[in-house]
């Protein structure tokens, strides 16, 4: 969808100045955190226009069953940071969004594996023993779609949770996903809080 190919690009930088807002990177002097937060509430305003722009086209395509996202990231309190560090591994084609995603876990306590094709996303989740996998859909050599397949298929590595990440619709992954056993699904672009939020419920359940 046209709307997703302008909001994408849109979000990576929303993340990226979150990340440096939250000092991740480093510390801001008050001008820098003033202007970078000016510019955050931009990006806000943009992305809000181009949901506004595309919402009846929208509406349209997934039949009035849209889910609305927070357009303001929530900040993740201190007492729902995982006490202990859980191994996540994420396999993400794309490097800048990869890398955003591991600081971003990196900073709540995860401990993070990469993988940037499906084989290595396998080979990583059958050699590294993750916790949790977040897992794109459209990957080089192995499909997102076939790797979970694979690992649910699998008695050693079923009790694995996996959320599978991908731009279609949420219907579009749901569907598909349920198919091949996953345990959650996000539709790009995300908010940091969304993933966040289903990633210490998959956790939390697991460990009951």
């Amino acid at each position: 969808m046209i709307s997703h190919v302008v909001r994408t690009p849109l979000a990576v930088v929303k993340e990226s100045l979150s990340l440096v807002l939250d000092g991740i990177p480093g510390k801001l002097n008050g001008k820098q955190n003033e202007l970078l937060s000016i510019a955050k509430l931009e990006v806000d305003g943009l992305i809000q226009s181009i949901e506004e722009i595309f919402q009846k086209s929208w509406d349209e395509v997934v039949g009035g069953a849209r889910t609305e996202f927070p357009t303001e990231a929530i900040p993740v309190k201190e007492a729902e940071k995982p006490k202990k560090k859980e191994r996540v591994l994420i396999v993400e084609d794309q490097p800048v969004i990869l890398n955003m995603l591991k600081m971003r876990l990196e900073a709540n306590n995860y401990e993070v594996i990469t993988a940037l094709d499906g084989q290595e996303g396998l080979d990583k989740a059958q050699k590294e023993g993750p916790n949790l996998i977040i897992l794109d859909i459209m990957l080089p050599k192995i499909n997102g779609y076939k790797v979970c397949q694979l690992l649910k298929a699998d008695p050693k590595y079923r009790a694995i949770p996996i959320i599978i990440s991908s731009g279609r619709t949420p219907q579009e992954i749901r569907k598909v996903g349920q198919e091949v056993g996953a345990d959650a699904y996000v539709s790009k672009p995300f908010e940091a809080e969304e993933l966040l939020s289903k990633m210490r419920e998959l956790l939390e359940k697991r460990e009951k």
